[in-house]
């Protein structure tokens, strides 16, 4: 059986508003996928000399990713409005979209956004999203 694999490119980050923004010129995202926490329940009761544990909560994590900066580009005007806004109206939701058309939806915060300045280099752009609730996997 052969291998299958997709590139990188022709993936896509969005924010789901009326209509949908493309965050773009991204180079490079890691989507954190979803951590559980853990508590040992362990007693005199246990009924062996292995630990037991209770899964407790869920976590999104953080999800890095950086880019190119188009400052005449509205994502990059959405996502430093969102990082401005306090409570529930910074929370907007995000849809990851990979090359064979599978989705990842969900809900985040913007956490950071800077850009970095080099005489040489292009201007980048680096931006963090703290994902909240739950994760809706579409796999193609």
């Amino acid at each position: 059986m052969s291998t299958t694999a997709y590139p990188g490119y022709g993936s896509s980050l969005d924010i789901l508003t009326s209509p949908p923004i493309h965050v773009a010129q991204i180079r490079k995202l890691n989507f954190p996928g979803l951590k559980a926490d853990f508590e040992e329940i362990s007693n005199l009761d246990s009924p062996s000399i292995f630990k037991e544990y209770m899964k407790l909560m869920l976590d999104g994590g953080n999800m890095p990713f950086d880019g190119v900066l188009n400052s005449a580009d509205g994502s990059v005007t959405e996502l430093w409005d969102s990082l401005k806004q306090s409570g529930v109206a910074a929370l907007r939701t995000f849809r990851l979209t990979f090359t064979d058309a599978s989705t990842l939806d969900f809900d985040a915060y913007v956490e950071q956004f800077s850009v970095g300045v080099e005489f040489n280099k292009v201007i980048p752009f680096n931006a963090s999203l703290k994902i909240v609730g739950d994760i809706t996997a579409s796999w193609e």
